[in-house]
């Protein structure tokens, strides 16, 4: 198991989970943005097929006008206009009830790309809450380390202090000492 990472080696380590974070946050913004293109094109698809669809209704009906007003202008005809009226009345039946199916998809498929590009939204807003409180975890995560270097700094200060004044009583003492190694030999001379 590798030793626990530490001081100013940690940052590295640090700013690379920051970089793969952003790295995922960009790779899914761009994947919901490409998905919500994606959708935006079927939508326009349909609609386009809504209004194709619409165009032929109405040239549908105004045919439909134009065979009636015929049949009934020609009397002769009565019986084959009636019998062509009825066959393209059927006809025109099952035309409007293919174009009203197909409204009906169109329909749906503009209200289910609505719901996606809803919930697309959706998922961007939250994915960018996110990435504000990511970014406000990595500040106090620096603000720590800021600080812990700080400390350290201040306690090598300390260490140093502690070290010369060490010394600095070594060296008291070892004046002590010479003084009373001194002081033992006069005594010695007077005591003879």
């Amino acid at each position: 198991m590798p030793a626990p990472v530490s001081g100013r080696r940690a940052w590295p380590q640090l700013s690379v989970g920051s970089k793969i974070i952003s790295g995922m946050l960009a790779v899914a913004n761009h994947t919901a943005v490409q998905s919500v293109i994606a959708d935006s094109d079927v939508l326009a698809t349909s609609a386009a097929d809504l209004v194709t669809a619409s165009q032929q209704m109405s040239a549908m009906a105004a045919e439909t006008g134009d065979q009636a007003s015929t049949a009934a202008t020609a009397a002769e005809d009565v019986s084959i206009r009636v019998q062509t009226v009825a066959a393209g009345t059927d006809q025109m039946g099952a035309s409007i009830g293919e174009i009203s199916a197909n409204a009906a998809q169109a329909a749906q498929v503009a209200a289910d790309a609505v719901r996606v590009a809803q919930e697309t939204t959706s998922t961007v807003e939250e994915l960018s809450r996110s990435s504000a409180e990511i970014g406000d975890v990595v500040k106090a995560i620096k603000a720590i380390a800021d600080q812990t270097n700080l400390l350290a700094l201040n306690a090598t200060k300390a260490s140093a202090a502690s070290v010369e004044a060490i010394g600095r009583t070594q060296q008291a003492a070892d004046e002590v000492g010479a003084i009373s190694a001194r002081m033992r030999s006069t005594m010695a001379v007077f005591q003879v």
